[in-house]
């Protein structure tokens, strides 16, 4: 499989791309060193790029995808506890997918359409200022969770979703850590990695996945063995 950061064959040409890379870099260093920071890349990303695709594994034309984290001791592992939970998931970075930001000259940010991309010229910190000793969020586990939705408010049990666990809040002495959402490398909860081929290249992908809905004529005939059961065993 060939490294993301060779995807020449993408529609967005060589310079573009460097340009990104570049912007997304600088843009990082200007904040203040304060707190931990989040950001969502999946192409330029350490360790490679993953494309993000529906359950079909046909490249995400729409959607979001975050990065945040669950209240303390909640650790959803399915979309039934997912959508029960999506309410208290704090969002410190979200971007929709297919919208890719690079800067033209005079550095002038433009936003493109890219088929399975997500990424931000900017990371986003995380309130509280540093995550030290005594911080709740030290140890909090991170993850990404993505949705075809337009955003995880809007999320319904019909929806599509893909989570992975980014790892957890380390301490930020004696300087702060930056968290990436790239799903290279990532523990897939919700949704599963595959691969695509665009013009002759082969790609990872994460590919996300929608709540198993029984059929009426599967759940009509579940209750009838359950009261033919209950039956039973009252005779």
């Amino acid at each position: 499989m060939k490294h993301m950061s060779r995807t020449h064959k993408l529609p967005i040409n060589k310079q573009m791309k460097l340009r990104l890379l570049i912007a997304a870099t600088s843009a990082a260093l200007i904040f203040p060193a304060s707190a931990a920071l989040m950001q969502i890349e999946n192409l330029f990303a350490p360790g490679g790029g993953t494309l993000y695709a529906d359950k079909d594994n046909s490249l995400m034309s729409s959607g979001i995808v975050t990065i945040g984290y669950f209240p303390s001791g909640v650790n959803p592992t399915n979309i039934p506890s997912l959508l029960a939970n999506i309410g208290g998931f704090t969002v410190i970075d979200s971007q929709t997918v297919s919208n890719h930001w690079f800067f033209a000259p005079p550095f002038s940010p433009v936003v493109t359409q890219v088929p399975g991309y997500a990424g931000t010229a900017t990371a986003q910190q995380v309130p509280g200022g540093p995550v030290t000793a005594g911080s709740p969020l030290l140890g909090r586990d991170i993850y990404s969770i993505v949705s075809n939705a337009a955003s995880l408010g809007a999320a319904t049990a019909d929806s599509q979703f893909a989570m992975v666990s980014l790892g957890a809040f380390l301490d930020d002495g004696p300087g702060e850590n930056t968290y990436i959402s790239n799903p290279t490398g990532s523990t897939p909860i919700i949704g599963s990695f595959d691969t695509t081929n665009i013009e002759g290249d082969t790609f990872a992908t994460l590919k996300m996945d929608v709540a198993i809905v029984p059929e009426p004529s599967a759940m009509v005939l579940t209750m009838f063995f359950s009261a033919a059961l209950c039956m039973r065993r009252k005779r």
